[in-house]
């Protein structure tokens, strides 16, 4: 749930820490624990690999102690730092055509609960933005107003109800064209 572009837009490192729930956590069931070595390890995997292609930090936190305590995922931690050490120096050619903009501002703006807002607007919108099959990249409404804010064929404005006059007008100078 990290807008990760924007992150780099403005010259910073995400750090994820990865609380990731393994068999030996000993939580209730329906707390996302994996059952066995195999899914841990796979899920494992797929966090790095989403890291690696987004060029974030991170960390695994083992939250109650215990959580990682097996030899397999110590190993499979190992590799994936030899992996990142190597892959993190290989330029990236990640060049999305579609920009998804938040306006974190429009909330303020409804008679309406802003959380349940929120979540309708944005958390349910960016699960289904998984399922359109191209990649995209997600900023908030007042990057755009960044010298460095790239181009994009497509931008998708999520909840851009009432946008800022300075966004409205950043809009207009660097995104809308034809009228």
């Amino acid at each position: 749930r990290v807008l990760f572009r924007s992150v780099k837009l403005h010259k910073k490192l995400w750090m994820i820490e990865a609380d990731l729930r393994t068999y030996l956590s000993g939580l209730p069931d329906g707390a996302n624990q994996v059952t066995n070595l195999r899914q841990a390890i796979g899920t494992f995997k797929r966090e790095f690999c989403m890291q690696l292609t987004k060029g974030t930090g991170n960390y695994w936190m083992d939250m109650m102690g215990g959580w990682y305590d097996n030899q397999g995922m110590l190993d499979a931690f190992g590799k994936m730092k030899i992996i990142g050490d190597a892959g993190y120096k290989i330029p990236k050619k990640y060049k999305p055509e579609i920009a998804v903009i938040y306006d974190t501002e429009t909330a303020y703006h409804l008679r309406v609960n802003p959380m349940n807002f929120m979540y309708t607007t944005v958390f349910n919108q960016r699960e289904s933005l998984g399922y359109i099959g191209t990649p995209y990249d997600q900023y908030f409404a007042d990057d755009i107003n960044n010298p460095d804010f790239p181009k994009y064929k497509v931008y998708l404005f999520i909840n851009a109800i009432a946008p800022k006059e300075e966004v409205r007008a950043a809009i207009k100078k660097k995104l809308q064209k034809d009228n």
